[in-house]
């Protein structure tokens, strides 16, 4: 764990099986994306990306699954109490395997976060194993979790480099305290 500390670049895959989340109730609000809530989703990533270092901001379909079954996956958008987007999920499913693959699981709140972990849940009377790609080291799903420590499988990796070509563009957009 010491290790991790002084590597903030690392990145896990954390595989586990849904009985790791059968904690988490089956109550959710969700909402399958089809491209038509796109403004929506794409307010919610970038601004969410503004908080987070190196994270980018998008504005292309390409980054959500709105053809589910043409692109054999999905993304479902967490909506709260008031109907605005608080998160989502990118998923795809593998029947052989008996695995779901999160590649993106994105949350403002421990609400939202459950709330997508509960929908999550209803899959796992068809699948085994759910797997979390990509996760940070300091991700909060890793400290709510139970066994993750020991029944947890977790891969890590570097998260890669990044480039900035603009940086006067860069250092303007980001806000800095007096």
């Amino acid at each position: 764990l010491s290790a991790l500390k002084r590597i903030p670049t690392v990145m896990n895959d954390g595989e586990m099986p849904f009985s790791h989340i059968d904690f988490v109730e089956r109550e959710f609000t969700v909402e399958l994306y089809n491209g038509k809530q796109a403004d929506e989703l794409y307010a919610f990533h970038n601004r969410n990306a503004l908080k987070t270092n190196l994270t980018f901001m998008r504005h292309s379909d390409r980054y959500f699954k709105d053809k589910p079954y043409e692109q054999l996956g999905y993304t479902y958008m967490g909506r709260n109490a008031s109907g605005a987007v608080d998160g989502y999920v990118t998923f795809r499913c593998d029947r052989p395997a008996s695995k779901i693959f999160v590649s993106e699981l994105a949350f403002e709140n421990k609400q939202s976060l459950f709330n997508l972990l509960g929908f999550l849940r209803t899959y796992d009377g068809n699948f085994k194993t759910i797997v979390i790609d990509r996760l940070p080291v300091w991700s909060p799903l890793f400290d709510i979790l139970p066994n993750t420590a020991k029944e947890c499988n977790r891969t890590m990796r570097d998260m890669g480099s990044v480039r900035i070509l603009r940086l006067e563009k860069i250092l303007n957009m980001a806000w800095y305290p007096e």
